[in-house]
């Protein structure tokens, strides 16, 4: 299996505190294992209605909201 580093900016409150209660509830040994356990579920699940979080300040515009500028 071939792993590939990637930089992911959390909020420090909240994900950070979903991160170790997936842990916690699963056993997992460490955030990254946390975290790949959490989007594998997420994959796997139907479509769920979410409410998506906030997007971050530093987030660069996507192309999505270039074209209707």
């Amino acid at each position: 299996m071939t792993m590939k580093r990637k930089m992911l900016w959390l909020d420090e409150e909240i994900d950070h505190t979903a991160i170790q209660i997936i842990k916690e509830r699963y056993g997992c040994e460490s955030e990254s294992q946390a975290m790949r356990l959490a989007l594998r579920v997420l994959a796997a699940s139907p479509m769920l209605e979410l409410q998506l979080p906030d997007k971050p300040l530093h987030a660069r515009p996507s192309p999505k909201d270039v074209q209707n500028e």
